[in-house]
C-alpha cells in the first residue's frame, strides 16, 4: 500500500526529522505485515495504554449514539465535516 499525500508542507528544521520518519515507516511496515488487526492492538497497547476492542460493532455505535446529547452529536458532525473538507482541499 503506497502512501498518498493529500497535502504537503514545506520542510523546515522542525519538520525534516529523518529519525521520526524512519520510526513511522517501521511502524507502518509492521502494521502491513500483521493480519486481522493484531498489529493495531499491539500499537494501541504500546502507545495509548489501551487494551480494548479496536473495532466497534455497528450495534455498539448505535447504542452509544442514543446516549449522546444533541450538542455532542452536532459537534461530532461539525468536526467530521471540517476534517473531510480539509482532506479534500487542493
Amino acid at each position: 500500500m503506497a502512501i498518498q499525500y493529500l497535502k504537503k508542507s514545506p520542510k523546515t528544521s522542525s519538520t525534516d526529522d529523518t529519525k521520526t520518519r524512519e520510526i513511522v515507516e517501521n511502524i507502518l511496515k509492521d502494521i502491513e505485515k500483521t493480519k486481522k488487526g493484531k498489529g493495531f492492538k499491539e500499537l494501541s497497547k504500546k502507545f495509548d495504554k489501551f487494551e480494548g476492542d479496536v473495532i466497534v460493532s455497528k450495534e455498539k455505535i448505535e447504542e452509544i449514539k442514543k446516549s449522546l446529547d444533541q450538542k455532542t452529536k452536532d459537534d461530532v458532525q461539525f468536526s467530521h465535516e471540517r476534517v473531510r473538507k480539509f482532506a479534500e482541499a487542493n
